[in-house]
């Protein structure tokens, strides 16, 4: 929470109620969010915030953002967090550069990031991540196939299979769950 507090300072915000307010800003809650997809966070910063709150910042940024809706957006935030996190981690380095290079031939920040999504996703989503075909992809990005890789990453959430709670367990004619030997 101290990460999020020293971001939302950095930018001016003042969030209402809070230590540094002075008490005249409106009182209805307000959802805020230092995460802009349009700019790469601190990597620091962002390097010290959990998963679950990485997340958070990207879920508040598409409600207060204009954004095609996502089928599933909770997974649309998981990949928007791994692409962010491999860019602040810098690993792999393949895609920093591939980010930048599509950046700097016109393609928006955030298109790069769905697009960058959707190749994680749809590596994540077929049953398990491989570096290597990940890394052969990311030198195929041009921003001509930036828009259906993007338009990719956002059909696998739509197909992604639902998601089991509850573990490794079958139920039982009686309904109770019973541990596969």
């Amino acid at each position: 929470m101290a990460a999020r507090r020293q971001l939302v300072a950095a930018r001016g915000a003042v969030t209402p109620g809070g230590p540094e307010s002075d008490g005249s800003e409106a009182r209805a809650p307000v959802e805020e969010t230092f995460y802009d997809a349009s700019r790469a966070p601190d990597a620091e910063v962002w390097l010290a915030m959990g998963e679950d709150a990485q997340q958070a910042e990207v879920a508040v940024y598409h409600r207060t953002e204009p954004h095609p809706p996502a089928a599933d957006p909770v997974l649309h935030a998981v990949a928007h967090a791994l692409v962010e996190t491999q860019i602040a981690r810098r690993d792999p380095e393949a895609t920093v550069e591939a980010a930048a290079r599509l950046v700097a031939a016109g393609a928006s920040r955030h298109d790069v990031i769905h697009a960058l999504g959707g190749l994680v996703m749809g590596q994540l989503l077929a049953g398990g991540f491989e570096e290597a075909p990940y890394l052969d992809a990311l030198a195929q990005l041009t921003p001509e196939t930036l828009a259906l890789a993007a338009q990719r990453g956002l059909e696998l959430t739509r197909q992604a299979p639902p998601r089991r709670l509850g573990g490794p367990h079958r139920r039982t004619r009686k309904g109770r769950r019973k541990r596969p030997q």
